[in-house]
């Protein structure tokens, strides 16, 4: 039997991309040092906020856009004058001098891109930050 290595392994190419993420807190300064807030900062805030930047590479399982319309009608008065009379008439006068409404149509298209990806946290290339997408190769053995 002359089995060949393509036969026993597998081999993938996953593309991976930089996927940058950003991480905002509040701090409460007493929390840090309270010696440090009272002698060092005593014209700071109160809190402290600290920002984060890194990236992890991600491989993209999923990218769909989906889109909806929505519809609204609703009736509005058909003038300034009819506005008035609906505000400020008493009732007595709003049935003897009616508020003319006329009917406003507005149509609005939404769109929402859900992007589902997997990322790689224990892969430990490092890239310069204009760097593009990797390529890496797995290899699977098949019994």
């Amino acid at each position: 039997m002359n089995a060949k290595p393509e036969d026993f392994v597998k081999t993938a190419e996953i593309l991976l991309k930089r996927e940058v993420f950003h991480a905002r807190n509040q701090v409460r300064l007493d929390v840090l040092n309270p010696r440090f807030t009272a002698e060092v900062l005593p014209w700071a805030a109160d809190d402290l906020v600290l920002q984060l930047q890194g990236y992890v590479w991600a491989q993209e399982l999923q990218n769909v856009t989906s889109e909806a319309t929505v519809t609204m009608r609703f009736k509005a008065p058909a003038s300034w004058w009819q506005h008035f009379k609906r505000r400020w008439f008493p009732a007595w006068m709003k049935r003897r001098w009616p508020v003319r409404l006329r009917v406003i149509k507005k149509t609005r298209t939404v769109r929402h891109r859900f992007e589902c990806l997997a990322t790689h946290p224990g892969f430990k290339y490092e890239a310069p930050p204009d760097f593009g997408k990797v390529v890496i190769k797995t290899k699977a053995w098949t019994e």
